[in-house]
This record gives C-alpha cells, sequence and structure tokens, in this order.
C-alpha cells in the first residue's frame, strides 16, 4: 500500500541506494592497485559494499508489500537496515585502512554518494517508526470493540 508514508520512506531509502550505481563515494588521481585505479571511490570497489547495497536496496522493496504483516515487516525492514550498516561500516573501513590513498596530497574530495547510505537508513528508521505508529493504531482499535 503505497498511501501509508512508511511505503514512501522505504522506497526513498531503495532509490538512495540505488543511486549509488550512477554516484561515486568520491573521486580524485589515479593509483594503481587501489579503490583509486579508475579516479573513483564508488560502490563497485569491493564485492562486499556492492552485494549489501543490492541486499539493502532490495530487502527494502521486498518490505513495501509486507504491509499486511506489520511485524514481519518490521523485521524485514531491520534486516535492510543490518546491510545498510554493513555497507557504511565497510566503505569507512576502506577508507579509514587506505587513508594515504584518500589524502589530499591526491585530490581526493568526497561525493554526494558518500552521504547516501547515511541517508537511507535515516529514511528506513523514519519507516520503521511509521510501522509502530501503525501496529499503536490497530492496538488501540482492536480495545474499543
Amino acid at each position: 500500500m503505497i498511501q501509508r508514508i512508511q511505503s514512501i520512506y522505504l522506497l526513498l531509502a531503495s532509490l538512495t541506494l540505488g543511486l549509488l550505481h550512477f554516484l561515486p563515494f568520491g573521486t580524485g588521481k589515479v593509483v594503481e592497485n587501489s579503490p583509486l585505479a579508475d579516479a573513483s571511490y564508488n560502490v563497485y570497489d569491493s564485492p562486499v559494499s556492492m552485494y549489501a547495497m543490492v541486499a539493502a536496496a532490495f530487502v527494502f522493496v521486498i518490505s513495501i508489500f509486507l504491509f499486511r504483516n506489520r511485524k514481519v515487516q518490521r523485521l524485514v525492514v531491520t534486516l535492510g537496515l543490518f546491510c545498510a550498516g554493513i555497507l557504511i561500516g565497510f566503505v569507512a573501513m576502506n577508507y579509514f585502512s587506505e587513508k594515504e590513498i584518500f589524502s589530499a596530497a591526491n585530490d581526493y574530495k568526497f561525493s554526494l554518494g558518500m552521504a547516501l547510505p547515511i541517508v537511507a537508513v535515516i529514511l528506513a528508521t523514519l519507516a520503521i517508526r511509521g510501522i509502530a505508529k501503525d501496529e499503536n493504531l490497530v492496538r488501540s482499535s482492536d480495545r474499543l470493540r
């Protein structure tokens, strides 16, 4: 049901993760045998970040259609948050482990792609809050019967 606000949040979260296909995390000078071998650091530079991004986006899309069972929907969105957290953690780990490559000496500049996983996590958290509000509304209406 796309009319619910959490469905819109989940759709936006999956779209922001989908934008990582097109937007790099940052750009810099070409450095051989590193994530900057093609002068841009993006999600395709490591298989873990690529699979985590695809899994999180897929889980967020699937969870839109679980609106009839709010408990399962909340659990699936939490799984998507876990995948997005793996993506953020792995990108941060790569950045800090190869900090000399991503230094100012290589003219490395952050791009919009670096903020997109964080935006997706925020949107998914808002979706979980919306699911909880729906659950509370249903429980309160059950008490009135």
